[in-house]
């Protein structure tokens, strides 16, 4: 029995990269490859998966997008919690982008000495956001990442 759902197959496909067969995706996952062809089915017909496809015989799928994401949510993840790509801006590129952003806007952060980090400044104002609220923003954060 398969244990692993369209949606688990689909983001392992998107952060492979590959073209896949229902062979090569029942290695990958470790299932059977007649599962791996009920997956590749509803990958390929589901409305939220953007997919390429090869034609029969040996047909193979690959996925573009998972409703309209092109990133798969483990790497979003990293990204967002500083790890793997994100990580490798490094220090000094790091530092830069907070500088650019502080004379920018010097009233937005500034460096705690005592917590060794940045903080919110007391005369923060969006710059980046227009005049869109802040909370539609996170809003919009939790449908990418959910």
């Amino acid at each position: 029995m398969c244990l692993i759902s369209t949606g688990e197959a689909a983001e392992a496909m998107l952060k492979s990269g590959g073209y896949f067969t229902a062979a090569t995706l029942g290695v990958k996952l470790e299932i059977t490859a007649k599962e791996a062809s009920g997956l590749l089915y509803n990958i390929r017909v589901g409305k939220k998966y953007e997919t390429l496809e090869t034609e029969l015989p040996n047909r193979t799928v690959k996925v573009l997008s998972i409703l309209g994401r092109k990133v798969n949510k483990s790497d979003l993840w990293r990204l967002v919690l500083g790890l793997g790509a994100a990580s490798a801006l490094g220090r000094q590129k790091s530092s830069k982008l907070f500088t650019c952003y502080r004379e920018t806007s010097p009233n937005n952060m500034v460096h705690d000495l005592n917590k060794r980090k940045y903080v919110i400044g007391s005369g923060f104002k969006s710059v980046y956001l227009g005049d869109k609220c802040p909370k539609e923003y996170l809003k919009s954060t939790t449908i990418v990442f959910n």
